[in-house]
């Protein structure tokens, strides 16, 4: 699950927003300390301690004109809703998505790392912690608000997700027409392949040259075969997720 999310993040980094080229930040910050931040963010065992670690030290170096203002709320909401924990992360994702919206184009340190499908993850981020509070209608609302943006992202999976979101909200609420034509109009995108992700092919992710150590050689080939594992599996979720949705339709 740990390689999953780190691929998955590489893989939102490659559609980077326009507009941040000229936003380098030029003023003093150690980076260093918040790269072992992040880091530790992702391994330590304490993911409470490591969460309010590097929040402490972003609010103290940064602004929500900062990328990493945003992208810190982003990580540790993902870490945290994955863990189940709805409450904790609305105020997080909240702040992250006003920051957009005040703010962006971000300043950077340099080369720009948020991009149109971390916001989209984003705002569903906050969808999905509505519903885990079986908050539907104010979900709904959310997402409706926001259909726009979601419905036309160019990150397949942002657009897939909303629909998905948006039809168990409609489930939920008893709005059974609208919920049956929203998971038809999954289906149906999903058949025409508008749902399809162009992942890299893994001998450009994983590039083993000759004068590697034998080590990382090993490393890197064990990190490829694991990359084209990650990446079925990725798709059968997909598959999964809207046949899930389309037995619930027969099921009204």
């Amino acid at each position: 699950m740990r390689f999953l999310t780190g691929l998955f993040i590489l893989l939102l980094f490659s559609l980077t927003l326009p507009g941040q080229e000229n936003r380098v930040r030029t003023r003093p910050v150690d980076y260093a300390e918040y790269d072992r931040l992040i880091v530790n963010l992702s391994y330590a065992t304490d993911k409470k301690k490591a969460a309010d670690q590097i929040l402490a030290f972003v609010d103290k170096n940064f602004t929500a004109e900062d990328e990493e203002y945003f992208f810190v709320r982003y990580m540790i909401s993902n870490q945290q809703l994955n863990g189940g924990e709805f409450l904790s992360t609305t105020k997080l994702l909240q702040e992250a998505i006003s920051a957009y919206e005040k703010h962006y184009p971000f300043f950077h340190r340099g080369y720009p790392t948020v991009s149109l499908a971390i916001v989209g993850q984003t705002y569903l981020m906050l969808s999905k912690n509505y519903q885990g509070q079986h908050l539907h209608t104010k979900n709904i609302q959310f997402l409706e608000k926001h259909r726009a943006f979601l419905e036309d992202n160019t990150d397949p999976y942002t657009r897939r997700t909303f629909y998905l979101y948006m039809g168990e909200s409609l489930f939920q609420s008893d709005q059974f027409e609208a919920a049956i034509q929203t998971f038809l109009k999954v289906k149906e995108l999903s058949e025409s392949g508008e749902f399809n992700y162009q992942y890299p092919p893994a001998d450009d992710v994983y590039k083993i040259t000759a004068d590697m150590p034998e080590e990382t050689k090993q490393m890197m080939l064990k990190s490829k075969y694991e990359y084209v594992a990650s990446m079925k599996k990725m798709e059968q979720t997909t598959s999964d997720l809207v046949h899930i949705n389309l037995q619930k339709q027969k099921a009204i």
